[in-house]
């Protein structure tokens, strides 16, 4: 992905075409702490604040990915965490997706879950040409 010095990254996001945008909240594009506020369609219009971390010494980073928006009425917190460790001449991807259910008669968050790993395989796939 292309970033830029703006608050807009301003990149199209080919390999994910479901991100519209994403913004810089704080810090900037390269800081190992810095939030980022993406937008995703799935279904309805969701805003995601993500926040990076980096661990140098295993050779990982972490994405926790906070989602706002239409999903907020169904479910009490929905948190992803996305990361990607190096292991030898590869790499590790891990998904993990937390929620809670806002009552029994809500649904399994289909969508979101296919969300994820259709991200997953986009990054699986990027790590492999990079």
């Amino acid at each position: 992905m292309v970033r830029s010095s703006t608050k807009s990254s301003g990149a199209k996001l080919t390999w994910c075409p479901r991100v519209k945008d994403i913004h810089l909240v704080k810090g900037d594009w390269e800081s190992k702490d810095s939030i980022k506020q993406w937008t995703i369609v799935a279904g309805n219009s969701e805003v995601v604040k993500m926040a990076e971390s980096a661990d140098e010494e295993n050779k990982s980073f972490t994405n926790k990915l906070v989602i706002d928006g239409e999903i907020t009425k169904h479910y009490k917190g929905f948190k992803i965490t996305f990361q990607v460790t190096s292991e030898g001449q590869g790499y590790s991807l891990k998904l993990t997706i937390e929620y809670e259910k806002a009552n029994e008669e809500v649904p399994t968050p289909s969508k979101h879950l296919d969300f994820g790993i259709n991200l997953t395989k986009a990054v699986g796939a990027y790590l492999l040409i990079a």
